[in-house]
């Protein structure tokens, strides 16, 4: 089956409290630096593999060879110290892909979003519009390096959806990251996806970017892949009128780099929010609680924790709210809200809260 969407960006709605199902998401969990071009499988990067004979890539920070400084230009991690590398357009057809996988099968009849970050290599000559996502309910392996043939898996009687995700313009930006995304209503068999470029060069969309090189290739790097059920949503904190006072919440969409405490852009709207409600309530104060997953010194991530919820602290402070109306608690990984030594596990318990209390 085929499906058609928009690529969708920026959205408003956040999904804050679904599961991401994917296992290993920002590719962050490894079994060895790369040593080389072409080592995106299971044998380097945990959860994930190749579905073709492309020889996709796999970036880490700790590569001397194949880190954020490669052989198809430079680009900091999106979060984290890793992300994967594809070819979505080359000559003579040539595609590599990435196949991930899912803690579970997707539930038949529920919909689900769809999202993942790409950028385009400096060195790429074109860029590319469209992208896709394979599911199926078993790995995928095509001994052929070229363009996956979804007619072909259809004839084969093999249980596959693929949908595809179309953007009216290239996706051009060699500098940032650009979040991709759809909805998507499983059939219920869905467990494990391909990301890549599902068109042959001779009916691609497609634009040159530059002329630098004579090879005509589109090479993007892609992190923080996402799939999570929309019937799972909470709503914001501006959509809601009336918080507990004393039940600890927590803050779905503040996010840090892997190690460190400075805020990420993207996590300063929600401790906006959290502000706008405050003022609107001033009859209340705010208490901000740090935690991290298990990996590390017990000492090392108490104090990661204390300066997570400093920096939250700090920039609610910045933003008008009086000092004495906010404290700050680090707890390090003592209290973990899933008792588990996987990736999913560890995502969800490397977290900021708050409470309010009444003054």
């Amino acid at each position: 089956m085929k499906k058609l969407s928009i690529v969708l960006f920026g959205l408003s709605l956040q999904w804050l409290c679904a599961q991401n199902l994917v296992l290993n998401p920002s590719f962050e969990t490894h079994k060895s630096c790369p040593p080389d071009i072409g080592h995106f499988s299971k044998y380097w990067v945990m959860d994930w593999s190749r579905p073709s004979a492309g020889s996709s890539d796999y970036f880490h920070k700790c590569s001397k060879y194949i880190g954020f400084n490669n052989f198809n230009g430079q680009q900091n991690a999106k979060t984290g110290d890793a992300y994967a590398g594809i070819y979505a357009y080359s000559p003579g057809n040539y595609r590599e892909y990435i196949q991930g996988t899912l803690k579970e099968p997707l539930q038949k009849g529920v919909t689900y979003r769809i999202s993942f970050y790409v950028s385009l290599a400096e060195k790429s000559t074109y860029a590319i519009n469209d992208f896709g996502v394979l599911f199926m309910p078993m790995p995928l392996w095509d001994p052929d390096e070229k363009v996956i043939n979804i007619r072909q898996l259809s004839k084969q009687a093999v249980d596959s959806d693929f949908i595809e995700i179309r953007n009216e313009a290239a996706l051009s930006d060699k500098e940032h990251w650009v979040e991709l995304s759809v909805e998507y209503e499983a059939l219920g068999f869905e467990k494990y996806f391909t990301i890549g470029n599902f068109y042959g060069n001779w009916s691609i969309r497609k634009q040159e970017v530059s002329e630098e090189y004579h090879e005509a290739f589109a090479y993007y790097y892609i992190d923080d892949v996402s799939i999570s059920s929309k019937e799972t949503d909470t709503p914001r904190i501006e959509e809601i009128s009336v918080f507990k006072e004393d039940e600890v919440y927590v803050c779905k969409n503040v996010n840090f780099e892997f190690d460190k405490w400075e805020l990420l852009t993207e996590s300063t709207s929600e401790i906006e929010e959290l502000f706008e409600y405050l003022t609107t309530h001033p009859e209340l104060a705010v208490e901000i609680f740090g935690h991290t997953d298990a990996q590390g010194g017990k000492e090392h991530n108490q104090l990661l924790s204390e300066n997570r919820a400093k920096a939250v602290a700090d920039y609610l402070v910045t933003l008008g709210l009086d000092p004495s109306k906010v404290e700050h608690k680090g707890f390090g990984s003592n209290r973990p809200l899933i008792e588990e030594d996987t990736e999913q596990a560890h995502l969800q318990n490397r977290r900021v809260e708050f409470k309010l209390v009444k003054i």
